[in-house]
């Protein structure tokens, strides 16, 4: 979860992704003058603070943002962004999650070059306004690397010269509603680099 606060109180949180992951969570400040609700969950709030100060120069901002990642507790409506129990921002979590699935490249492609196109279909039941996140991996889909993100388009052209090669190239794309995050696989796809 990510967004910003200004010095004078106001605040946006951005589109966030949901993602299944093993990977270590940051830790709430109990004593933090910023908390993120999870509204309907009764679950703790997760608190941080905000320095307004340039960790480059030490001078003052305007405006701090912030990024966690957080565990997302099971049953939560809202996650509203407080400051000392005033709602300054919140993010409605719809009933239903997008859906996704590719349509190119489709698995066993071989790709020799020249400018490809990767192409998704999705929708969202709710009718919430999808972002997505693209991304590839060279290892059969053990890991994957970023190659866009926040993405409007169900279309993205590549230049396989910017990515790895090899012949176990996946592709992925994460589909968000602002909250809930459906993710569609494809591959293997062979990458040759010419």
């Amino acid at each position: 979860i990510s967004g910003a606060v200004t010095s004078s109180g106001t605040a946006t949180l951005d589109r966030a992704y949901r993602l299944a992951t093993s990977a270590a969570v940051d830790q709430s400040d109990a004593a933090g003058k910023y908390c993120l609700r999870f509204a309907g969950s009764g679950a703790a709030n997760f608190c941080f603070d905000l320095s307004f100060t340039s960790a480059e120069t030490g001078s003052p901002l305007s405006s701090d943002s912030f990024s966690f990642q957080v565990a997302f507790p099971a049953q939560t409506t809202e996650i509203d962004l407080l400051s000392q129990g005033k709602q300054l921002a919140f993010a409605t979590v719809s009933k239903n999650a997008p859906v996704v699935s590719f349509t190119s490249p489709k698995s066993g492609d071989q790709w020799n070059g020249g400018t490809q196109s990767l192409q998704w279909n999705a929708s969202d039941a709710d009718g919430d306004t999808l972002t997505y996140v693209l991304l590839y991996s060279t290892d059969g889909g053990s890991t994957y690397v970023p190659i866009d993100m926040d993405l409007t388009s169900t279309q993205y052209n590549l230049d396989p010269a910017t990515i790895q090669g090899g012949t176990q190239v996946y592709f992925r794309v994460l589909a968000s509603d602002g909250i809930n995050t459906t993710a569609a696989s494809v591959g293997p796809v062979n990458v040759r680099q010419t």
